[in-house]
Protein backbone atom coordinates (compact mmCIF):
# COMPACT_ATOMS: atom_id res chain seq x y z
CA UNK A 1 0.00 0.00 0.00
CA UNK A 2 1.37 3.38 -0.91
CA UNK A 3 0.57 6.51 0.94
CA UNK A 4 0.27 10.05 -0.27
CA UNK A 5 3.19 12.30 0.40
CA UNK A 6 2.81 14.31 3.65
CA UNK A 7 0.11 12.10 5.17
CA UNK A 8 0.77 10.29 8.43
CA UNK A 9 0.11 6.56 8.60
CA UNK A 10 -3.26 5.71 10.11
CA UNK A 11 -1.62 4.41 13.30
CA UNK A 12 -0.31 7.94 14.07
CA UNK A 13 -3.51 9.83 13.46
CA UNK A 14 -5.76 10.99 16.24
CA UNK A 15 -9.46 10.27 16.13
CA UNK A 16 -11.54 13.28 15.14
CA UNK A 17 -12.61 15.39 18.10
CA UNK A 18 -9.52 14.49 20.17
CA UNK A 19 -7.71 17.58 21.37
CA UNK A 20 -4.30 18.02 22.92
CA UNK A 21 -4.38 18.95 26.62
CA UNK A 22 -4.06 22.68 27.16
CA UNK A 23 -1.00 22.35 29.33
CA UNK A 24 1.76 19.82 29.78
CA UNK A 25 1.96 18.61 33.44
CA UNK A 26 5.52 19.95 33.79
CA UNK A 27 4.17 23.46 33.06
CA UNK A 28 1.71 23.39 35.98
CA UNK A 29 2.83 26.39 38.06
CA UNK A 30 1.65 24.89 41.35
CA UNK A 31 4.20 22.10 40.90
CA UNK A 32 7.08 24.37 39.89
CA UNK A 33 9.59 25.64 42.41
CA UNK A 34 9.20 29.13 43.80
CA UNK A 35 11.48 31.70 42.19
CA UNK A 36 11.74 35.39 42.98
CA UNK A 37 12.94 38.61 41.42
CA UNK A 38 13.68 42.14 42.58
CA UNK A 39 13.02 43.70 39.14
CA UNK A 40 9.87 45.51 40.37
CA UNK A 41 10.95 46.24 43.95
CA UNK A 42 9.63 49.55 45.33
CA UNK A 43 12.06 51.57 47.46
CA UNK A 44 9.71 54.48 48.06
CA UNK A 45 6.31 54.91 49.66
CA UNK A 46 4.73 53.55 52.81
CA UNK A 47 6.07 50.00 52.30
CA UNK A 48 9.26 50.84 50.44
CA UNK A 49 12.33 48.67 50.93
CA UNK A 50 14.43 51.75 51.68
CA UNK A 51 13.25 51.57 55.30
CA UNK A 52 14.38 48.04 56.11
CA UNK A 53 17.45 47.29 58.21
CA UNK A 54 19.99 45.41 56.10
CA UNK A 55 20.80 42.97 58.93
CA UNK A 56 17.13 41.97 59.22
CA UNK A 57 16.86 41.66 55.45
CA UNK A 58 19.84 39.31 55.22
CA UNK A 59 19.22 37.25 58.36
CA UNK A 60 15.46 36.91 58.09
CA UNK A 61 13.96 37.81 54.72
CA UNK A 62 16.72 36.50 52.49
CA UNK A 63 16.90 33.31 54.56
CA UNK A 64 13.12 32.83 54.21
CA UNK A 65 13.20 33.50 50.45
CA UNK A 66 15.95 30.90 50.08
CA UNK A 67 13.80 28.44 52.04
CA UNK A 68 10.80 29.11 49.79
CA UNK A 69 13.01 28.32 46.77
CA UNK A 70 13.08 24.70 47.94
CA UNK A 71 9.29 24.52 47.78
CA UNK A 72 6.74 24.14 45.01
CA UNK A 73 4.27 26.99 44.61
CA UNK A 74 1.51 24.78 46.03
CA UNK A 75 3.55 24.43 49.24
CA UNK A 76 4.31 28.14 49.46
CA UNK A 77 0.60 28.94 49.17
CA UNK A 78 -0.11 26.59 52.04
CA UNK A 79 2.27 28.34 54.44
CA UNK A 80 0.08 31.30 55.48
CA UNK A 81 0.95 32.95 52.18
CA UNK A 82 -1.80 33.59 49.67
CA UNK A 83 -3.18 35.62 46.79
CA UNK A 84 -5.28 38.71 47.51
CA UNK A 85 -7.39 40.46 44.86
CA UNK A 86 -6.20 44.04 44.35
CA UNK A 87 -9.70 45.33 45.11
CA UNK A 88 -9.21 44.16 48.73
CA UNK A 89 -5.95 45.97 49.47
CA UNK A 90 -5.37 49.35 51.10
CA UNK A 91 -6.22 52.43 48.99
CA UNK A 92 -2.64 53.73 49.25
CA UNK A 93 -1.38 50.37 47.93
CA UNK A 94 -3.80 50.53 44.98
CA UNK A 95 -2.67 54.08 44.22
CA UNK A 96 0.97 53.03 44.44
CA UNK A 97 0.39 50.22 41.93
CA UNK A 98 -1.32 52.63 39.56
CA UNK A 99 1.47 55.23 39.91
CA UNK A 100 4.04 52.56 39.07
CA UNK A 101 1.95 51.40 36.06
CA UNK A 102 1.52 47.91 37.50
CA UNK A 103 -1.90 46.67 36.48
CA UNK A 104 -2.31 43.28 38.12
CA UNK A 105 -5.53 41.66 39.31
CA UNK A 106 -4.05 40.11 42.42
CA UNK A 107 -1.06 40.38 44.69
CA UNK A 108 0.64 37.69 46.70
CA UNK A 109 1.18 38.07 50.43
CA UNK A 110 4.29 36.11 51.40
CA UNK A 111 4.54 35.41 55.12
CA UNK A 112 7.96 36.03 56.63
CA UNK A 113 7.25 35.93 60.39
CA UNK A 114 4.14 36.63 62.47
CA UNK A 115 2.47 39.58 60.81
CA UNK A 116 5.49 40.56 58.70
CA UNK A 117 4.85 40.16 54.96
CA UNK A 118 6.55 40.65 51.64
CA UNK A 119 4.09 41.70 48.95
CA UNK A 120 4.44 41.14 45.26
CA UNK A 121 2.83 39.52 42.29
CA UNK A 122 3.40 36.31 40.39
CA UNK A 123 4.04 36.01 36.69
CA UNK A 124 4.28 32.36 35.75
CA UNK A 125 6.50 30.87 38.46
CA UNK A 126 8.33 34.10 39.35
CA UNK A 127 7.38 36.12 42.45
CA UNK A 128 8.18 39.80 41.85
CA UNK A 129 8.86 41.52 45.16
CA UNK A 130 7.15 44.88 45.59
CA UNK A 131 6.81 45.89 49.21
CA UNK A 132 7.99 45.16 52.73
CA UNK A 133 5.00 45.21 55.11
CA UNK A 134 6.18 44.65 58.70
CA UNK A 135 2.83 45.61 60.25
CA UNK A 136 0.46 43.73 57.91
CA UNK A 137 -1.09 46.96 56.62
CA UNK A 138 -1.28 46.44 52.85
CA UNK A 139 -4.31 44.26 53.50
CA UNK A 140 -5.06 44.33 57.22
CA UNK A 141 -6.82 41.34 58.65
CA UNK A 142 -9.18 42.03 61.48
CA UNK A 143 -10.00 39.52 64.16
CA UNK A 144 -13.70 38.91 64.66
CA UNK A 145 -15.46 40.08 67.80
CA UNK A 146 -12.74 42.54 68.86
Amino acid sequence: MTRKKGKKPLSHRKPKGTKEPNQHPSLDISKRHFEWSVDQIDFEGRWGWGKIEIKFFIETILKKLKHYETMAWSEVEGSNSHFIPVNQIDKFAKDRLRNRHLFVEQLFSLRITGKKRVWGYREKKIFYLLWWDPEHQVCPSYKRHT
